[in-house]
C-alpha cells in the first residue's frame, strides 16, 4: 500500500479520470493531487481538447481544482532549488531516451515541461509520483523519488473499495479502444489483478 502525496502526471490522470473523477483526492493515507501546470495543461491543451475534450465538462474542471497543490512561500523556494540542482544532472539521465527519439527522427524534449515541472516538485517537497512514462520513472529510480504506475494505482484503488475490480476492467477496456494502453499492460494486469485479462470486445466499451 502507498502512503503520502503522490502528484499524478497527465497520462495517468486522463487514462482514469475519463471513467471515474476518484483518481485525485484523499484516498485513507494515499492522498492525489495535481501540480497548476498540469492542471493548467489538462484546461488548455489544444491536443488534449481533441482527443479527451471530457475534460472541460464537470465536475471534472471543479474537482481538478480542488486537488491541484498550492505552494507556499517556502514550499515555492524548494521546488525552485531543486530545478536549479537537477537542471543538468536530469539532462544526462535522459540523454539515453533522447537518442533514441533522434534516432526514429523525432526532436521534441524527452519530457514536456509539465512533466519536468512534476519531477521538480515531487523532489523539492518529498512527494512521490504516478506515472507510466519511462523518462519520468527513470528520473525517480535515479533520485530515489517513490512512485508508482497507473495500474498499480488502479490496484490500490480497489484494495480501498474506492473501485470495484469491474471498474477497473472497464477502465482498462477502454484504454484498449483508445489504443492508450501502458507499456506492459497485459502482463502487468496479470501479476497485480490475476485473470482473467480484460480484453476489448467491440460493444463492451
Amino acid at each position: 500500500m502507498f502512503e503520502g502525496t503522490f502528484l499524478v502526471d497527465t497520462n495517468s490522470y486522463v487514462r482514469i479520470a475519463r471513467s471515474t473523477t476518484c483518481v485525485l483526492g484523499d484516498h485513507g493515507g494515499l492522498e492525489l493531487r495535481l501540480i497548476k501546470e498540469i492542471a493548467t495543461e489538462c484546461g488548455r491543451s489544444t491536443r488534449l481538447k481533441v482527443v479527451a475534450p471530457w475534460m472541460l465538462q464537470p465536475p471534472h474542471p471543479e474537482h481538478r481544482a480542488a486537488w491541484t497543490l498550492s505552494l507556499n512561500k517556502q514550499e515555492t523556494k524548494d521546488v525552485q532549488e531543486a530545478r536549479n540542482d537537477l537542471r543538468d544532472a536530469i539532462q544526462d539521465v535522459l540523454e539515453e531516451f533522447a537518442l533514441k527519439k533522434k534516432a526514429r527522427g523525432d526532436n521534441r524534449s524527452v519530457l514536456s515541461t509539465p512533466d519536468k515541472a512534476l519531477f521538480y516538485t515531487a523532489y523539492g517537497l518529498g512527494c512521490g509520483i504516478v506515472t507510466d512514462e519511462g523518462p519520468l520513472t527513470a528520473l525517480c529510480k535515479e533520485f530515489d523519488v517513490p512512485h508508482f504506475s497507473t495500474l498499480e494505482l488502479l490496484q490500490q484503488l480497489m484494495q480501498t473499495s474506492v473501485l470495484t475490480r469491474q471498474q477497473v476492467e472497464r477502465i482498462v477496456k477502454y484504454w484498449q479502444f483508445e489504443k492508450d494502453e501502458p507499456k506492459n499492460w497485459a502482463k502487468n494486469f496479470l501479476k497485480l489483478f490475476g485473470p482473467p485479462l480484460p480484453l476489448l470486445e467491440i460493444d463492451s466499451v
